[in-house]
């Protein structure tokens, strides 16, 4: 063979070769396995395509007073070599503020979205949802979408609430107050009388998950007006925490402390009998 024409054939391969090369995987816009950040706005949803042991993180700003849920939803684990498309695989996926971890779970493919319960932080709060997909498939790609669910409400709760010091305020008598409890999560509201008089102390499981349950306790300073619980199931209706005679000026705090593994929504109120 005439060496011209051998370097013609070996340029043809090299060519064929490289132009292989750029051909796309089967999901276009791949991220390379490694962390991503990027921010996400209240209500968005967003559409990723990323190499198996990649972290997205996504930077959530709390715009004014309400709550959020995060929704995260896997749509596809691609091998990029032949297409071959996966099951029976999940995600893991984390919500975080200030340090602390609020939610630290899993979304599978077979169960479609997971949400977590709701939550409420003070405006301008960063919130870090953080995605990982597995490093032991980093020859797939995945695809999933990320939303945060906000609703604007008054009168809800803040995190960090879970201690007496950071109590929310109930400011008015028969104005219902919101929040949301984890099995692993407490919260303090704090009531001040206004008048001297009786006062009745109400709470409802509101929560449209029949599984879902918590129990409230009212304390003078730190101890309980009662002895036991109360414990507040689905459908059981608002239920008397407890009624106490105050002075004007006298503070009682409200507890509701999660203990089922799903997430419960809950309303406080406070009652001048």
């Amino acid at each position: 063979m005439k060496k011209g024409i051998f370097k013609k054939i070996l340029a043809t391969i090299l060519t064929v070769a490289i132009v292989g090369s750029l051909v796309p995987a089967k999901n276009a816009n791949v991220v390379s396995a490694a962390t991503t950040t990027e921010t996400i706005k209240s209500n968005q949803t967003i559409t990723k395509t990323v190499a198996g042991g990649t972290t997205s993180t996504f930077i959530y700003t709390m715009p004014k007073k309400g709550y959020f849920s995060v929704s995260i939803t896997p749509i596809s684990k691609i091998r990029r070599s032949d297409g071959y498309s996966d099951t029976y695989y999940s995600i893991d996926y984390d919500v975080k503020q200030s340090w602390r971890t609020y939610v630290d779970t899993y979304a599978y493919d077979t169960n479609g979205t997971s949400t977590t319960g709701n939550y409420s932080f003070a405006k301008g709060s960063k919130v870090y949802i953080n995605v990982n997909t597995s490093q032991y498939s980093s020859s797939y790609n995945y695809t999933f979408q990320v939303r945060v669910n906000y609703t604007k409400a008054k009168n809800y709760e803040t995190e960090s609430n879970g201690n007496r010091k950071n109590a929310d305020k109930i400011a008015k008598v028969n104005k219902k107050y919101s929040g949301n409890v984890s099995s692993s999560d407490v919260d303090y509201w704090v009531f001040t009388a206004p008048k001297s008089g009786k006062y009745a102390f109400k709470a409802v499981n509101s929560s449209s998950n029949s599984n879902a349950y918590a129990y409230a306790n009212t304390y003078k300073g730190y101890k309980k007006t009662y002895y036991w619980d109360t414990y507040l199931g689905y459908g059981y209706g608002y239920k008397k925490v407890s009624i106490l005679r105050l002075r004007k000026g006298q503070k009682i705090y409200f507890q509701v402390r999660g203990s089922s593994s799903y997430s419960t929504d809950y309303k406080l109120v406070v009652v001048k009998r």
